[in-house]
């Protein structure tokens, strides 16, 4: 049974300290299937397509992934060629038709440039009555957020640019924990948004599991 799960699992990695894991938990036939179901539906999301953010094997079992909740697809990368009139990839526009609002909220279509403008503007003014602290906390409290074409901007992790990686995993993490809906539109897969465009890690493990409606 531990082979069909290995087979399963697109990481192929600690084969021993997964079998260790599989042999602990041993489960039966029927709880096999649980196991085999869970790893197909975490498989189906697109998250699941860049292997540097899928859980080891012996990670997942030993946390129980399998229990846990399905979350929708947040995360949308597309070539920019592609997009509609309203500026939407062709994968989100088809997420927001399968995905209607159920009720009438306030939605803001923007991205980390338009942000940071806003968040600096309020730098040594005197004369606006915001701060960087209460506008960064006004865009983490929008009741569903759509962050477009993320990975614009290129961060080399260094002192200059660090101020607008934090802003960045700061507004996001903010979102996840407050369980804000959050969807993203990009040109970049997860893992280039770390390893070509210098995203924090951790901000993109905010990413993968997000609250969608």
């Amino acid at each position: 049974m531990f082979e069909n799960f290995w087979s399963a699992h697109p990481k192929k990695v600690a084969k021993q300290a997964a079998f260790k894991a599989f042999k602990r938990i041993n489960p039966n036939s029927e709880a096999t299937q649980k196991i085999l179901a869970g790893v197909a539906k975490w498989c189906d999301l697109h998250n699941w397509d860049d292997l540097q953010f899928v859980p080891n094997p012996a990670t997942f079992l030993n946390g129980l992934r399998w229990e846990d909740e399905i979350p929708k697809k947040s995360y949308f990368p597309g070539n920019r060629e592609s997009v509609d009139d309203e500026g939407l990839t062709v994968e989100s526009r088809k997420f927001l038709e399968e995905n209607p609002l159920k009720k009438f909220i306030y939605v803001l279509f923007t991205n980390l440039f338009k942000i940071s403008k806003a968040i600096k503007s309020t730098f040594n003014n005197k004369n606006f009555d915001e701060t960087e602290l209460s506008l960064t906390e006004k865009f983490s409290k929008v009741p569903f957020l759509f962050f477009d074409d993320l990975g614009s901007e290129i961060f080399t992790k260094n002192q200059n640019d660090s101020w607008l990686n934090s802003l960045l995993f700061d507004l996001i993490n903010k979102r996840y924990n407050e369980k804000k809906p959050t969807i993203f539109s990009s040109n970049y897969s997860l893992s280039e948004l770390t390893q070509i465009r210098g995203i924090y890690d951790k901000t993109v493990d905010r990413i993968i599991v997000r609250p969608i409606g």
